[in-house]
């Protein structure tokens, strides 16, 4: 006779809850500790991002008013300028 292969210590408690529970149970089990622990965590993790994503799009924004605002007055500062001397001399 053959003896039986020895087990990893991890592998025999998988093994009675398996046979005690049926696979489907345990594979259900598995999936919602993934949805409740891993997916949570992961979600988490993409909500800090979105956090800072538009903390920085806000920065942007304001810089980008900020210049335009400026732009805007040295065009109009330019144009007083022009129509200046284009105004007939007397």
């Amino acid at each position: 006779m053959t003896e039986p292969v020895a087990q990893p210590s991890w592998l025999a408690p998988l093994i009675s809850v398996t046979t005690q529970l049926g696979v489907p149970t345990v594979f259900a089990g598995i999936l919602l500790w993934f949805v409740l622990f891993r997916l949570g965590a992961t979600l988490d993790n993409i909500e800090d991002n979105e956090i800072k994503r538009t903390q920085l799009l806000t920065s942007m924004q304001e810089q980008f008013v900020a210049a335009v605002q400026r732009q805007s007055e040295m065009s109009t500062k330019l144009l007083e300028k022009l129509e200046y001397c284009k105004a007939p001399k007397e």
